[in-house]
C-alpha cells in the first residue's frame, strides 16, 4: 500500500505538468464577470466566443466575436481580450488588442507551457516599461462544477533596464485552467502601467451549460399569476406639460402559444395619473381596469445575444417594445434587488458592412435604453434625448419574494391643487440643485418626501427666512418628490420634479 500511495503521488504531478493548457475553449462560449465597484456598481458580464479559425504555419489564429465596447463606441471591434488570439505551436498564446486610452495596437502573451518559477514577458508599454509574469505554481482547483489543473501567474512591473517598479500590478494574478481556459484575467483594452484594471473571472459555459448562464427573453417575461408590479412612468409632452402615471399591476391570467414564442397576460391595473400644464400642477385622476398584454419574445431579440454584440431586426414596435432596430446587450450582475439587469441601448439606423460602424442612426448616445430583470420584464426605460421621460419598476412581489418601496397611493390622491395660490410659489419646477420658495405666511417646517412617501429631508423655522428662502436638493436623486409645508394654520402639499 505504501508503494501504491507513492506511485499516486508521482502520477498526479505528472498529469498536471504533462498536458497542454489553453487560454480559450474553442467550441464553447465562456461567460465572465467583472469586479464590482470598479467600472460599474455591479460586476459586468463579458463573454468569449471564437467565431472563426485560421490555420497558420506557427499554429492557429482565433477570432473573437466583434463587439461595441472598444475605442470607437459606434463601431464593432475588439473585445476585452482583444480581436484575435494567436495560439502558437510552442505554447505561446498572443492576444492582439487595441488600447482604449491610446488607440494603439497592443499585444499580450502567455506561455501556457511555463513551469513553476519560469518568467516571460506579458506586455511591454510604450515607455519601455513592461509587465513580467512568473508561473507561481500548479494546483488542483474547483473550476465551476469540476476539479481541474490550474496554473497561476503573477506580475511584476519593471523599468526598461529590468529593475522593479512599485505598482498596483505587482503580485496581481491571472489563472489558466487546463480544460476551461482563462479562469481569471484582465481587460486588455484598458491596461495601463500606472492605473488599476478590471479583474474578470470565469463564471459559466455553454455547450453544455455549466455555471452561470444569462437570462433570456423567455425568462425575463416569465410572470406567474398573483405577481404584483408597481411602476412610475413620466410622460412628457411639450413645454412643461406632462403626466406622471403611478400604477399597480397584478397578473390574473396567463397563456403561452403552442411553440412558446408568444406570452399573453391579463392584468388587474389600478393607479393615479398626475397632470402638469405649463409647469403647473393640474390634479390627479384615479383609474382601475383590466389590461391585456401580448409579448412576442422575438421583439426582444437583443436580450438573447452575447454581451456587446449588435443585433438587428426590422421590427419597429410601439411603446415599451423595442422602438429601434439595433440593440446590444449589457449585463450587470446582482444590480437590482439581487437580480441581474440586462441593459440594452437601442438605435435606429444601419451598420456599414465594410467599416462595421453604425451609420445614419438617429440618436447620439442611444435612442432608448431598456433595462430588464429576470421574471420582472422591463425594470427601467429612459433616454438621454428626453431628460424628463422615464419608466421605472419601484416595487415587485412574486410569491414570497418582494423588493422595493410600495407606492403610497393614498398620499398621491390626497394632493391639493394650490399651484395658483398667490401666497406660495415654488420654482423652478422641474428643479435641479436648488428649489426657491416664496410665501406670504411664515413656514414653520418643510418636509421633502419621495414618491413612496418616505421622508428625505426636513427644514425647520430657524433654518428658513421669513418670506424667500431656498432648499438644497443636491443630494436627492432625480424623480418626483412631495413638498409638505407647515404654516401656523394649514399643511400644504405640492409636487416637484428633480431632474439632472
Amino acid at each position: 500500500m505504501k508503494h501504491f500511495n507513492f506511485f499516486l503521488w508521482i502520477l498526479l504531478p505528472a498529469s498536471l505538468y504533462g498536458q497542454a493548457y489553453q487560454s480559450v475553449v474553442i467550441k464553447r462560449t465562456g461567460y465572465y464577470s467583472g469586479t464590482p465597484g470598479i467600472y460599474s456598481d455591479s460586476g459586468q458580464v463579458y463573454a468569449i466566443r471564437i467565431d472563426s479559425i485560421e490555420n497558420i504555419p506557427e499554429g492557429k489564429r482565433l477570432f473573437q466575436y466583434r463587439q461595441l465596447n472598444n475605442i470607437n463606441p459606434y463601431c464593432l471591434g475588439a473585445s476585452w481580450i482583444g480581436s484575435e488570439i494567436i495560439v502558437m505551436n510552442n505554447g505561446i498564446n498572443i492576444f492582439v488588442a487595441e488600447n482604449y486610452f491610446t488607440g494603439n495596437p497592443d499585444t499580450f502573451q502567455i506561455n501556457t507551457l511555463s513551469s513553476p518559477g519560469n518568467t516571460f514577458l506579458f506586455h511591454r508599454f510604450a515607455d519601455g516599461s513592461y509587465l513580467e509574469a512568473i508561473c507561481n505554481g500548479i494546483d488542483l482547483n474547483q473550476v465551476l462544477n469540476t476539479s481541474d489543473s490550474v496554473k497561476t501567474f503573477s506580475f511584476q512591473l519593471k523599468k526598461k533596464n529590468g529593475s522593479s517598479i512599485n505598482s498596483w500590478w505587482n503580485q496581481k494574478e491571472i489563472k489558466l485552467s487546463k480544460s476551461k481556459g482563462l479562469v481569471s484575467f484582465y481587460n486588455l483594452l484598458t491596461v495601463q502601467p500606472s492605473s488599476q484594471d478590471e479583474n474578470i473571472r470565469l463564471i459559466g459555459f455553454t455547450n453544455p451549460q455549466e455555471g452561470y448562464h444569462p437570462a433570456i427573453a423567455a425568462s425575463v417575461f416569465d410572470f406567474s399569476i398573483g405577481d404584483e408590479f408597481q411602476t412610475i412612468d413620466t410622460q412628457p409632452f411639450w413645454l412643461g406639460t406632462w403626466h406622471n402615471i403611478y400604477q399597480k399591476k397584478i397578473v390574473i391570467d396567463k397563456s403561452t402559444s403552442v411553440n412558446g414564442d408568444t406570452l399573453k397576460y391579463t392584468f388587474s391595473i389600478s393607479g393615479v395619473i398626475q397632470s402638469w400644464s405649463n409647469f403647473n400642477y393640474q390634479g390627479t385622476n384615479s383609474f382601475n381596469d383590466t389590461s391585456y398584454q401580448k409579448i412576442a419574445l422575438s421583439n426582444y431579440f437583443p436580450i438573447d445575444s452575447l454581451p456587446f454584440s449588435v443585433q438587428h431586426d426590422s421590427t419597429y414596435n410601439g411603446s415599451y417594445d423595442f422602438q429601434m432596430n439595433y440593440g446590444y446587450n449589457q449585463i450587470f450582475r446582482s444590480s437590482y434587488c439581487g437580480l441581474d439587469v440586462i441593459k440594452i441601448p437601442t438605435y435606429f439606423g444601419r451598420i456599414d458592412s465594410s467599416s462595421g460602424c453604425l451609420n445614419d442612426f438617429l440618436c447620439f448616445g442611444a435612442c432608448w435604453v431598456y433595462e430588464f430583470g429576470p421574471g420582472l420584464g422591463i425594470t427601467k426605460l429612459y433616454s438621454a434625448d428626453y431628460a424628463n421621460y422615464g419608466y421605472s419598476l419601484v416595487y415587485y412581489k412574486k410569491a414570497n419574494d418582494f423588493c422595493g418601496t410600495p407606492i403610497n397611493f393614498d398620499l398621491l390622491t390626497g394632493i391639493k391643487n394650490i399651484s395658483s395660490s398667490p401666497t406660495l410659489i415654488l420654482y423652478p419646477n422641474p428643479a435641479k440643485n436648488i428649489l426657491f420658495i416664496h410665501s406670504d405666511n411664515p413656514i414653520k417646517k418643510i418636509e421633502i418626501m419621495d414618491a413612496a412617501g418616505k421622508n428625505c429631508k426636513n427644514f425647520y423655522a430657524d433654518m428658513l427666512a421669513p418670506e424667500n428662502f431656498s432648499v438644497d436638493l443636491k443630494n436627492l436623486p432625480r424623480g418626483i418628490y412631495y413638498i409638505k409645508l407647515f404654516t401656523s394654520d394649514q399643511i400644504i402639499l405640492k409636487n416637484i420634479l428633480i431632474q439632472r
